[in-house]
């Protein structure tokens, strides 16, 4: 999904601002950098005028050519060579301490942009897919890292370069840098009118790229349901029309880059020819002597390579310029759900208050759907004792999965506000929140990384032995022990090798190294058969004593160990009370579910 406002257009302190903070780390080699970049313009500049010195020299009219060569031709010849040679090497040094440094400035950025990601909250992530999120990570970083690699060694050296050479062939003869001024001012002035035309262009080309990306994703997500129901020729037209759109704006973006580039070698081809011209005329009128013509001719020549370079580098500086704006954009983007200063709560179960809770997913306030703007909760309330287990039931859209997420704080409330043990959520970090409460879905996602790393989450603080504590809690031993790495074992993000209740029983494991206050069940059986759901029961079992409890749930076998019950109409509570009492009470709304089998309808 785009931006609605679109990447703005950055002025010339962005792009300092972005090279001074990324190359900060950097100062000791980009000073090297420098002084090679200073060393190579010094060579470049030496190099016509020594060949202007030996032409000069050799056509003498009192030169004798029956003899040797004099000794000064032969030191300026080698003069010459010596300083072609340690050209070359200093560009082919240039380049890669450039590169190095380039790549370093970039993958620092790109973790900035990686960390700020991971920091934002589900309603930007619902508007963004992995896809575009890999194209915004990966390809428009490599763009910024041509930029950071060729900004300073094209751009600015060769801007240096050009003022350099400028000055030199003024002291040959004013009529000459005229001519060149003239040439490189055309071409300037041509590029800084163009340069704001392109990189809107080449915004859309990404724009489009990462919807490709996108696409892609979801598709190959989804590969195993699209051939099983044989929607490959949907896919394929789908693929068609992402591909055309992006060829077509990436078209565009790359034709008007070409007549950039163009115009640009146009005129400054045609100043050179006028150069050329003038020194010739010069010469032949005796003002000038051939070695400066030919010195003029080379200086001419490196006017064009500079020009054609900074020319070049201005197409792929727009796409740079594109990508930044991109970046800037996305970290510029604030999270809606931003920890407190820290309240935290002491060990035990947490006392549960809802009050007054009203809640509209982000999203829906953008949307075309009649009905998109209503609540999804409105204005629930209930209290939880520490201890007590509470079941969320009703129909599928009722709001069980919302009120779970705001519980977890994956989303603040609209209105309204959510306490544990007195303690308003949005008052405590979102470290103590993770702490404190636990979450168990119908969907247990899986890393491609290790057992243990699978079970612990990445948390290094965690041994080994409390790891297989867990397992041996949750009943997995037995399916360890047949496990030939132990805790280095490498699953699948896909879940190969393992079963769903296997999975759902690892999910179980994760909470119990967490030890939390408050476990949030979110139909976690929903997708068990009938033997798997009672070893799952005997793993929750021991996970539920003495813990607060939220289950949403649809199994009547999942309610029989909850103290009250939720009944969820559209967002509203239209039920609340102890399990006992509602199941007793032919005239409630729980009962009424019961008698009618609604209870064993697929969850949201």
């Amino acid at each position: 999904m785009s931006d609605a406002t679109g990447p703005r257009r950055l002025a010339l302190r962005d792009y300092a601002g972005v090279l001074a903070r990324y190359l900060r780390d950097d100062r000791g080699l980009f000073a090297l950098l420098a002084s090679m970049l200073a060393c190579n313009i010094a060579v470049a500049l030496l190099t016509p005028f020594l060949a202007a010195l030996f032409i000069d020299g050799a056509t003498r009219p009192a030169l004798d050519r029956t003899q040797a060569m004099p000794p000064l031709l032969l030191l300026l010849a080698g003069a010459f060579l010596v300083a072609g040679v340690c050209g070359q090497l200093l560009k082919v040094a240039s380049a890669h301490l450039g590169a190095h440094i380039a790549w370093r400035a970039t993958n620092r950025l790109r973790t900035d942009v990686v960390r700020h990601c991971l920091g934002l909250d589900l309603a930007f992530h619902h508007g963004h897919g992995p896809g575009a999120m890999v194209e915004r990570v990966d390809g428009d970083m490599r763009r910024l890292n041509h930029f950071f690699a060729e900004f300073f060694l094209q751009i600015v050296g060769n801007i240096v370069l050009l003022a350099c050479l400028l000055v030199v062939v003024a002291f040959v003869d004013w009529r000459l840098a005229a001519a060149f001024v003239v040439a490189s001012g055309l071409a300037l002035g041509l590029l800084v009118y163009l340069k704001d035309s392109t990189s809107p262009r080449w915004g859309r080309s990404l724009e489009s790229n990462a919807v490709l990306y996108n696409e892609l994703e979801e598709r190959f997500g989804g590969v195993r349901d699209l051939r099983a129901n044989g929607a490959r020729d949907y896919v394929m037209r789908k693929f068609t029309e992402r591909l055309r759109a992006n060829y077509l704006t990436t078209r565009a973006a790359a034709t008007f880059g070409v007549v950039v580039q163009h115009s640009g070698a146009l005129v400054v081809a045609l100043g050179t020819v006028a150069a050329l011209a003038v020194a010739a005329t010069l010469y032949l009128g005796g003002s000038i002597s051939l070695g400066s013509v030919v010195m003029v001719s080379m200086y001419g020549a490196m006017v064009f390579a500079p020009l054609g370079a900074i020319i070049r580098e201005v197409d792929d500086f727009q796409r740079a310029a594109a990508a930044l704006g991109r970046v800037r954009q996305l970290l510029a983007r604030e999270p809606s759900v931003i920890g407190g200063g820290g309240v935290g709560w002491d060990p035990g179960p947490l006392r549960v208050e809802c009050d007054g809770v009203s809640f509209t997913y982000p999203l829906a306030r953008d949307s075309d759907i009649p009905d998109a703007g209503l609540p999804s909760l409105h204005d629930v309330r209930f209290e939880l004792a520490p201890g007590e287990i509470l079941g969320l039931v009703g129909r599928t859209g009722a709001g069980k999965s919302t009120l779970a997420r705001l519980l977890l704080r994956l989303y603040d409330p609209t209105t309204g506000c959510i306490r544990f043990d007195g303690r308003d959520i949005r008052q405590a970090t979102t470290k103590e929140l993770r702490r404190r409460v636990s979450v168990i879905t119908q969907d247990v996602h899986l890393f491609d990384a290790s057992l243990r790393d699978n079970i612990a989450v990445f948390n290094p603080a965690l041994s080994d032995e409390s790891i297989l504590e867990a397992l041996r809690q949750v009943g997995l031993l037995s399916w360890y022990r047949r496990q030939s790495g132990g805790l280095d074992t490498l699953l699948s993000s896909s879940g190969e090798g393992m079963s769903a209740g296997e999975a759902q029983l690892l999910g179980v494991a994760r909470a119990f190294l967490v030890d939390p206050g408050l476990l949030i069940l979110d139909e976690p059986t929903s997708r068990l058969d009938p033997v798997t759901e009672r070893a799952f029961d005997n793993a929750l079992a021991g996970l539920l004593g003495n813990r607060t409890c939220v289950i949403a749930a649809h199994r009547l076998s999942t309610l029989d160990r909850v103290d009250r019950i939720l009944v969820l109409d559209r967002g509203r509570v239209v039920e609340f009370g102890k399990r006992q009492v509602l199941v007793a009470d032919s005239s409630s709304r729980f009962a009424a579910l019961l008698a009618r089998g609604e209870l064993q309808l697929v969850a949201e």
